[in-house]
C-alpha cells in the first residue's frame, strides 16, 4: 500500500510594515513617519531622549551639525538587538535611515572615544536614536518591558 503523503508548503516571512513614505525630515537624518502614536510620543523627545527614567542600551551621543538629534552606532545597535551585522539591520527594518559618517565626522567620534582609531578607514553607519526607539521599543532600553517600555 502507498501512503499519500501532502506536498510541503512553504510560507515565506512577512514583510516588514513600511511607516514612510521615502520622504527624510529637514535635517535629512530620518525617514518621515506616516503614522504617529500619541501614547509613544509621550515616551521620547523629538530629539531622541527618552523620558520617564527610560535609559538606552546602546551608547548615544550627539552629532555636530546634525541638529541637536541623539544618534547611535548602527553596529553597536545591531549587536544588542542580536543582528549579525548592521547591513543586516537595515535590511530587515526598512523604517530605519541609515546615515554613513565622513571622514571629518569620524575622526570627532574618535576624539570623544567613541570610536577607536582603527575605525577610522572603515565605512560607520549611524542611526537617529529616535527611530531606533520607534522601531524596537523595549528590546533597547535598560530593563525594558514590552508595552509599557514600546512606542507602539
Amino acid at each position: 500500500m502507498i501512503s499519500a503523503s501532502k506536498p510541503t508548503v512553504i510560507n515565506a516571512l512577512p514583510r516588514p510594515r513600511i511607516d514612510h513614505a521615502n520622504q527624510l525630515d529637514e535635517q535629512g537624518d530620518e525617514f518621515v513617519p506616516t503614522r504617529v502614536d500619541e501614547a509613544g510620543e509621550k515616551k521620547v523627545k523629538p530629539n531622541g531622549d527618552l523620558l520617564e527614567g527610560r535609559e538606552y542600551k546602546c551608547l548615544i551621543f550627539y552629532m555636530p551639525n546634525r541638529g541637536g538629534k541623539l544618534f547611535m552606532l548602527a553596529t553597536e545597535c545591531a549587536r544588542v538587538l542580536d543582528y549579525r551585522d548592521s547591513y543586516l539591520l537595515f535590511n530587515k527594518n526598512p523604517n530605519l535611515y541609515k546615515i554613513i559618517l565622513n571622514l571629518k565626522e569620524k575622526d570627532d567620534l574618535i576624539d570623544r572615544g567613541i570610536l577607536p582609531y582603527t575605525y577610522r578607514s572603515r565605512q560607520i553607519a549611524i542611526v537617529t536614536a529616535r527611530s531606533m526607539f520607534r522601531q524596537f521599543g523595549s528590546r533597547l532600553i535598560i530593563n525594558g518591558r514590552r508595552v509599557r517600555d514600546d512606542y507602539w
